[in-house]
Formats: structure tokens, C-alpha cells, sequence
């Protein structure tokens, strides 16, 4: 029955923490007191400290935030073109940006000369008419 009681802020923890890997990690050695919830729940609740959880593992002793890189990344599955794109420029909004601007200049360009493609024909219609 305690396991199900301290089950509840974990998943709340899952649900609503975005460094959750931490967590899961984390949960694979079941807190034996309460009181490791307690030191997770003041370590994510610091967003000093949260900007230093990353990586492989983070260990929570005392007021003090470790993370480490242990091995190395793999990636399982596959992304849709748009998400692949999009996630390798992810760390490069900057570049984002300067591709968005490029396109809507040229969308405006060739919308701009449609159009006054499209207006040139109406007008000679109109002159035709007159005639």
C-alpha cells in the first residue's frame, strides 16, 4: 500500500516534468523513505538546478546537482521529413529564421508577378471591350 501511495507523485512528476529521463532512471531503484521524494521534489522544483540536469544520470546529494554522459547515444525509429528537418535545426533558430525570411521574400516575388500577370490580362479584356 505505500508503494501505491508514493507510485501517485511519480507519475505526477512523469506527467509534468520536462527532464523526465532523470526521473525514470531515477525510479528504477524504488525509494525506500519518503524523504527521496522530498529531495526530487526540491531539486525540480529549483530552476537553478533544473538547468543542470542533463545527460545520462543526475544524482541528487544534498543541495548539490551532478549529470553525467554515460556511453554512448543511439537513436530508435524514424521521423517524418518535416520532423527530421526540424529537429536538426532545432539548435539553430537563427538559421530558421534567415531560411523563413528567404522564402517569404520569394513567395512574395512570384505571387507579385502573378498577379500582375493576372491584372494585365483583365485589363486588356476591359480595353477590348471598350473598343
Amino acid at each position: 500500500m505505500s508503494q501505491l501511495k508514493l507510485m501517485v507523485p511519480l507519475l505526477r512528476y512523469m506527467a509534468w516534468s520536462r527532464h523526465t529521463q532523470a526521473i525514470v532512471a531515477w525510479c528504477q531503484s524504488w525509494p525506500r523513505h519518503p524523504a527521496d521524494f522530498a529531495s526530487v521534489d526540491k531539486a525540480l522544483s529549483d530552476s537553478g538546478k533544473i538547468e543542470h540536469m542533463f545527460g545520462s544520470v543526475v544524482t541528487l546529494r544534498n543541495d548539490e546537482v551532478a549529470s553525467y554522459n554515460v556511453g554512448s547515444h543511439y537513436y530508435v525509429g524514424e521521423l517524418p521529413v518535416w520532423q527530421l528537418v526540424w529537429y536538426h535545426f532545432s539548435n539553430h533558430p537563427i538559421v530558421v529564421a534567415c531560411f523563413a525570411a528567404i522564402l517569404m521574400v520569394i513567395v512574395t516575388i512570384v505571387l507579385w508577378r502573378v498577379l500582375r500577370q493576372v491584372s494585365a490580362k483583365r485589363l486588356e479584356k476591359t480595353e477590348e471591350e471598350e473598343e
